[in-house]
């Protein structure tokens, strides 16, 4: 077979899958229509609450984060919903990307916890230990699991991840 043929096969099989869930690829294109625009509304009302000073940064940073959290779960809920997954399906492949983003974000902190547990037995300064960090004198406050916290010569409170 050619690689013509095959492009031509492989458009075939496209072709024929479009016309198999045309109707669901349409109410899916509407239904995400739908859900941007809701989306752009609210958006443009927390802005303009915003601009009111009615709101404060934070609450906007927060409500954007979670709002669009929401549209995405929105959009793929009904987007895969309509392609002939169960809820139970659909709901499995939303806990296994939910369980992959929290297990990136949390390589951090367990790598800085196994680095405390190492810190702590291994005990390479003490509290009360005077060190140069960072080109700078601290004396070590408290170690804990995740952080060692330094009082600099200036008391400054330093909490320095392992």
């Amino acid at each position: 077979m050619n690689p013509f043929e095959s492009l031509l096969n492989q458009i075939n099989i496209l072709r024929d899958w479009i016309l198999l869930y045309f109707n669901q690829i349409i109410f899916s294109v509407i239904a995400v229509a739908i859900v941007l625009f809701v989306y752009f509304i609210v958006q443009k009302q927390i802005t303009r609450l915003s601009k009111k000073e009615v709101i404060g940064l934070h609450f906007v940073q927060l409500a954007t984060t979670i709002i669009k959290g929401l549209v995405v779960f929105s959009v793929l809920t009904i987007v895969i919903y309509q392609f002939g997954f169960t809820y139970g399906t659909v709901l499995g492949l939303l806990t296994t990307i939910g369980r992959t983003i929290l297990g990136f974000a949390a390589i951090n902190t367990l790598g800085n916890a196994i680095a405390g547990i190492i810190v702590m037995s291994s005990q390479p300064f003490r509290v009360g230990d005077r060190i140069q960090w960072n080109c700078n004198f601290a004396d070590i406050g408290e170690i804990q699991l995740i952080y060692t916290k330094m009082v600099t010569l200036n008391n400054v409170v330093l909490s320095v991840p392992h």
